[in-house]
């Protein structure tokens, strides 16, 4: 699990904007390979929302 903060200087009398992002993964393995899932969400620079989810197989 990763936990950002992003800043942003805005040339207004606020300064700057901040903004959280996370990001969390879950694998598990089986004996073909590992399985899992990513969640990628928060707010960019510009704050605009996203979210990214991810399915994902290793070996």
């Amino acid at each position: 699990m990763t936990l950002r903060n992003v800043s942003r200087h805005i040339d207004t009398d606020s300064g700057s904007k901040n903004h959280i992002q996370l990001e969390a993964s879950y694998s598990f393995a089986t004996s073909h390979g590992f399985y899992g899932i990513s969640l990628y969400t928060g707010k960019n620079s510009w704050d605009q929302s996203f979210t990214r989810l991810s399915g994902f197989y290793r070996w």
